[in-house]
């Protein structure tokens, strides 16, 4: 497992652990970002800070939504490379 913030743009991987409080946790539930749940990194804006781009996949209904989340959010997830 490595940290989202890792991940090169393009790759697909699966959420495997959220690391956070509950306040953390709550707003990556709120965008639907939960272990379980397949994302594509889209990209990352530079070292350290800005957004995070992603796309949520859901391969039970084939739809995908993008979702843009902080730098210090996404160092909080664990992803396993797909």
């Amino acid at each position: 497992m490595i940290p989202l913030i890792l991940l090169e743009s393009g790759k697909k991987a699966i959420i495997r652990k959220i690391n956070g409080g509950i306040g953390a946790k709550q707003q990556l539930v709120n965008l639907g970002i939960v272990e379980g749940t397949i994302i594509v990194l889209k990209s990352k804006l530079g070292n350290n800070f800005g957004p995070i781009m992603i796309t949520i996949v859901d391969d039970k209904t084939n739809t995908y939504r993008d979702v843009a989340i902080g730098w210090g959010l996404a160092s909080k997830i664990l992803v396993e490379e797909l």
